[in-house]
């Protein structure tokens, strides 16, 4: 197959064709990531959800200070 993607994605994509060839649960694993960016609402079980979730630290996590806002009613 080929496709057309930025340089700096080269590396990634190889890895994630790589995972998949593999097979196993490092194939399953690579799967569920990729589907759940692709199509959020595949119906994936809470448990599955969590299993794929990404690590904390790629998660912007950051809350407003602001204080209540008026409302024109």
């Amino acid at each position: 197959m080929e496709i057309n993607i930025p340089e700096a994605d080269r590396d990634l994509l190889r890895q994630a064709a790589e995972n998949l060839r593999a097979g196993g649960l490092l194939a399953e694993q690579t799967r569920a990531a990729l589907s759940s960016f692709i199509n959020p609402d595949s119906g994936m079980s809470l448990k599955e959800l969590i299993e794929n979730a990404p690590p904390l630290e790629m998660l912007d996590l950051k809350r407003s200070k602001e204080t209540a806002k008026d409302i024109e009613l």
